[in-house]
């Protein structure tokens, strides 16, 4: 029986993982400042939900940079799996929002 500590430990390395590569390696269309704001995974650690606040530096929509997420999700999964001690990555699925919209997602996906 699990009590929830090893999903702990891997939503934490996942949120630092993801956000060293918005930092060190992104390479989208569109500058801006991107905060993970939280690493929502499984029981069984196969998958998880990266929710990332955006403040765009200029006029651009979301759906442009979910379409730059999803274009760059094999290298994050890359990125991940290369620095992640797991025999397997979860595989990432990105939640774009303003501070506000994303700090409420959370919570709502687990009721």
């Amino acid at each position: 029986m699990s009590d929830g500590r090893r999903p702990q430990r891997v939503q934490k390395e996942l949120s630092h993982l993801v956000s060293q590569y918005l930092l060190m390696e992104w390479r989208g269309p569109h500058p801006g400042i991107f905060t993970v704001v939280a690493v929502d995974v499984t029981p069984d650690l196969r998958s998880a939900k990266v929710f990332i606040s955006v403040l765009l530096t200029e006029a651009a929509d979301f759906s442009e940079l979910e379409e730059a997420f999803e274009e760059q999700r094999n290298q994050i999964q890359s990125y991940v799996g290369r620095n992640l001690k797991m025999k397997f990555t979860p595989r990432l699925n990105f939640k774009l929002g303003t501070q506000g919209d994303l700090i409420s997602a959370p919570s709502k996906s687990d009721s």
